[in-house]
């Protein structure tokens, strides 16, 4: 065969490539065949070899595979598209449709847990527990930037979608999604919070779009959404107090009743700790000094009577609530803790402590259970020089009530959600 030729006619090679098994096979496409192997690989092929779409060539073989050439496309080395992959492709028109040549060969993936290729306009992964899925665009873009399937998301587990306001490409992944608009440009979701957006009835519902990547907060993983967030934390670790209504207590052990548990399942106590510790200014507005989000080593003020301020050091943050520690120049002195927790209570437990707050009467007339907050104040009083916002159950439920009044109000109007979880988990 000569070593030149014209466009439309055989692939271009050196004749000592040429082969016959079944067909001739010739050229560019008879060298890819004795390079990945030859008849121990591909078998006989099926057909000649054949013109394609802007003047390139192709074969079958009987071994579920093809070669594709054009003097175009990777350098003009023709290129092999095998199995389920290659079904995938020949559903989308081969050469011929969106995703047009193919630029490698079929290569394994990282750990080799599974197979792709790439094509002119996107790519084709597959593994066994996910099959073969396209990813092109501006989605297979930033999943490239994550990792491809080495990183958070995966595999894909679909071919890329559009919203039913069609606006928007996406994919899912074994881990989380992509989403893609001209708005936010593509923006992945982990697992854990594409769930709980989900439940909110996904970009139709109250939080929109994902606007942003999501972030690392708290070893959790917090995502901003256009109207709002969503966070899933693991479990932090953290033992907090116990709450009872005995005695030795310290001054007072005050609980808030919120809403009925059954009423707001999307608030259980520790998304409920978690609405609050984000946006604290707003619920905790009497308090002075605070962040907006709480963390351990944050210091506060309480207010008193006489205009005031005492501070206080946050010194533990668990799943569903926190403990404050009295510092020096508060009038109690240092070293008195306030613990403030939410918790799914009934009326009859032994954890619930003076009942207070606009619910109060329908808390104790109820049989069902209550999301409560619940506010403790304790330690020693030996060094206090003055009645203090700890030292008086009236202060503590001028500071507090307004305080429950408001997170009993606008947390179950928020659309924040929370979760406790993995937020890459699958």
């Amino acid at each position: 065969m000569a070593a030149t030729m014209t466009a439309g006619c055989l692939s271009v090679s050196t004749s000592a490539a040429d082969a016959f098994h079944g067909h001739w096979i010739y050229g560019r496409i008879a060298e890819t065949y004795e390079r990945l192997g030859g008849w121990a690989t591909f078998g006989d092929a099926v057909t000649d070899e054949l013109p394609a779409t802007r003047n390139g060539r192709y074969q079958h073989f009987a071994r579920e595979s093809s070669i594709f050439w054009h003097p175009h496309v990777s350098g003009g080395v023709a290129r092999q598209v095998g199995g389920r992959i290659r079904d995938q492709w020949a559903a989308h028109s081969w050469e011929r449709g969106p995703l047009g040549y193919p630029d490698t060969d079929e290569l394994p993936t990282y750990g080799n847990t599974g197979r792709y290729n790439h094509f002119e306009g996107g790519s084709v992964f597959w593994s066994p527990a996910t099959g073969a899925h396209v990813v092109w665009g501006l989605v297979r873009d930033r999943w490239s930037a994550l990792g491809w399937e080495r990183g958070a998301l995966g595999f894909p587990t679909t071919d890329e979608r559009t919203t039913p306001d069609g606006t928007t490409k996406f994919n899912h992944f074994q881990h989380g999604s992509i989403y893609w608009n001209p708005t936010h440009g593509a923006v992945e979701i982990p697992a854990g919070i594409f769930r709980l957006w989900g439940e909110g009835n996904y970009e139709r519902g109250a939080l929109g779009y994902a606007a942003a990547s999501p972030d690392t907060v708290d070893e959790g993983i917090v995502q901003q959404f256009e109207h709002g967030e969503i966070g899933v934390f693991p479990p932090t670790g953290v033992t907090l107090p116990a709450v009872s209504n005995s005695a030795d207590l310290g001054r007072y052990a005050l609980t808030y009743p919120l809403f009925p548990a059954a009423s707001q399942e999307t608030w259980p106590a520790a998304s409920v700790f978690r609405e609050v510790s984000r946006h604290y200014s707003h619920y905790f507005a009497e308090f002075a000094g605070c962040g907006e989000h709480v963390t351990a080593g944050m210091v506060c003020s309480l207010p008193s009577a006489s205009g005031r301020t005492y501070p206080m050091e946050v010194t533990q943050v668990g799943d569903d609530g926190m403990v404050l520690r009295t510092r020096e120049g508060h009038p109690e002195g240092s070293g008195r803790t306030l613990l403030i927790r939410f918790e799914s209570v009934s009326p009859s437990s032994q954890r619930v402590g003076s009942v207070s707050g606009p619910h109060a009467e329908e808390f104790r007339a109820s049989r069902e259970s209550w999301i409560v907050m619940h506010v403790v104040a304790s330690g020693s009083e030996e060094t206090m020089q003055l009645a203090g916002p700890l030292s008086s159950v009236d202060v503590a439920q001028e500071v507090f009530g307004p305080i429950a009044q408001r997170v009993s109000a606008d947390v179950p109007r928020s659309v924040n959600r929370y979760a406790m979880g993995q937020g890459w988990g699958s």
